[in-house]
């Protein structure tokens, strides 16, 4: 089952519609300016013993270069989830309550667990 053919997220900014833009192997959905992109995908380990499901949002954006002033570069930062199970042995509430019990934690009302992070700690 697929998901719909465009999604709402807001990235910090307001609500912005992602369309779809790919479909095999992977969901891609991208916004009308091409500045964020959505990436769903799921694949199978070696051996067949495994799946790896991701879900990455990626922020492309134009800065100047620090080292040559008379030109600009293209620049992205990307955020993951995933989720890497074995085939048998976890229920899908099972990983959908990890993945809630992390959000939870990183996102915390004063977002300091993501803060740190983002600063470099560990």
């Amino acid at each position: 089952m697929a998901f719909a053919d465009s999604i709402t997220i807001n990235p910090g900014t307001g609500d912005v519609v992602l369309k779809r833009t790919g479909f095999s192997p992977k969901g891609v959905f991208t916004s009308a300016d091409g500045t964020l992109v959505l990436e769903l995908e799921q694949i199978t380990g070696k051996g067949n013993t495994r799946d790896r499901i991701t879900a990455r949002l990626t922020l492309n954006k134009v800065v100047a270069d620090v080292y040559n002033t008379t030109r600009s570069i293209p620049v992205s930062v990307s955020v993951y989830q995933v989720i890497n199970r074995p085939k048998l042995g976890f229920a899908a509430a099972d990983q959908i309550s990890l993945a809630k019990g992390l959000d939870t934690w990183l996102l915390a009302s004063t977002q300091a667990a993501i803060t740190q992070l983002v600063g470099g700690e560990s």
